[in-house]
Formats: C-alpha cells, structure tokens, sequence
C-alpha cells in the first residue's frame, strides 16, 4: 500500500514540478525612506515593501505574461502635534526600483533578471520626483474625509510654513517587511469598509477620487 502511495505521489508531483520550473520568477525588498524639514526640525520615516515579479510565458497555456505581487505599508511621516503625510503604495509599486534603477537593466535582460540582480546588488538613490508615490494628510486625523494631497514639491502649501521635503531615498535591502505601523495611526483601516470615502466631487482619474485601503496596506 506504501508503495503504491509513493507512486501516485510521483505521478502527481512530477508534472507540478516540471510546470513550477517553466516560471521564472525574482523577489526584492526596497526601502523608502523620507525627511521632512518641520519648524521643530527634521523628522523622517520609512517603509520596507516586497516585491516579487514573475514570467509565466514558458508555460504551454493560453494565457501568460509577466505579473507581480506587492506586500507592504505606506511610509508613515510624524510630523509631531498629531499631524502625519502618508506616501501611499500605490499600484505601481512594483515599478518603483525598475524606475529608479533602470541603468541595471542591459539589453535582453526582462523584468525578473533585473529584479534578481538589484536584490543581489543592493543599490540606493534618491528617487526622480516623477515617480514620486502620491503623499497625503488629514486635517484631522480622527476624520478621514478630511484627506488631502500633498504637493512633494511645496509642502507649506498644505502644511504651513516650515514643512519641505529634503529627500526621499531608495534602497534595496534585506531588512523585514514594514507591518503594523499604519494601522497604529489609522485604525479605521482594520474596518472592512473603506476608511476614505469617494469623493465623488472629483472626475474619474483624480488619484484623490477613490482612496482604498490597499493604498495605505497592501498586502498581495
């Protein structure tokens, strides 16, 4: 009975295993780091967020291609008296290392073998202000309608003389996941209902029309 056990076992695994090996696949962990200049000096934040690409288009199905998964929070700013800025993970997260560290990429290299050969080599830079994630505040924040854009290149303009943003850096690193931090801050966010409502004053496209969660935690 053992044996034929092992046997189905064998039949089962080995096509699963035959068709894992047709997937190519690469993970990293990048940290975004900020510091903000506040009339009480300068504060600053980070986050750590895992990214793992993917290449399914070796496998004989009809639908392949390349995909990703993030895991991470947003980067959570203290800016003291119960005020914060929030940088989002936003949908494009995954790209945010290819972006910045695009001179890595050589010709015929894909996504995934970028992304094994930034986590092999740990690079860091200060990140380009287009691909700056979106930052928000509350005015309130106990009111999450009270939500608003933060414009990275002139904070005072919402914040109030003496916020500037110094600099945003990102590393690849090896360091944990960021978890908890956000929710410590927002706790309407452990709510199965959406946190912000839409704001359904603002057009379709307006990144501050339809704020999810998944903005502020996102966790596939």
């Amino acid at each position: 009975m053992k044996k034929f056990l092992l046997i189905v076992a064998l039949i089962i695994a080995v096509p699963v295993i035959a068709v894992l090996s047709l997937i190519d696949s690469a993970e990293l962990k990048y940290k975004l780091t900020y510091e903000v200049q506040t009339p009480t000096g300068l504060r600053s934040a980070s986050s750590v967020i895992f990214v793992r690409r993917e290449d399914t288009t070796r496998l004989p199905l009809p639908s392949t291609g390349v995909g990703h998964s993030v895991q991470g929070e947003a980067v959570v700013i203290d800016l003291g008296d119960g005020r914060y800025i929030f940088s989002l993970v936003q949908k494009n997260a995954y790209s945010l290392p290819q972006n910045t560290f695009g001179h890595f990429l050589k010709e015929g290299m894909g996504n995934v073998e970028l992304t094994r050969v930034l986590s092999k080599a740990k690079p860091s830079a200060q990140l380009s202000p287009e691909h700056n994630p979106l930052l928000v505040t509350f005015d309130d924040i106990n009111d999450p309608t009270s939500v608003k854009e933060v414009d990275p290149a002139n904070l005072a303009a919402t914040l109030g003389p003496g916020f500037s943003l110094q600099s945003i850096t990102l590393e690849i690193t090896d360091d944990p996941v960021t978890e908890g931090e956000v929710g410590k801050v927002l706790p309407c966010l452990s709510s199965s209902k959406p946190c912000i409502p839409i704001n359904k004053n603002l057009p379709y496209g307006d990144p501050m029309r339809n704020i999810m969660n998944s903005a502020f935690w996102r966790k596939s």
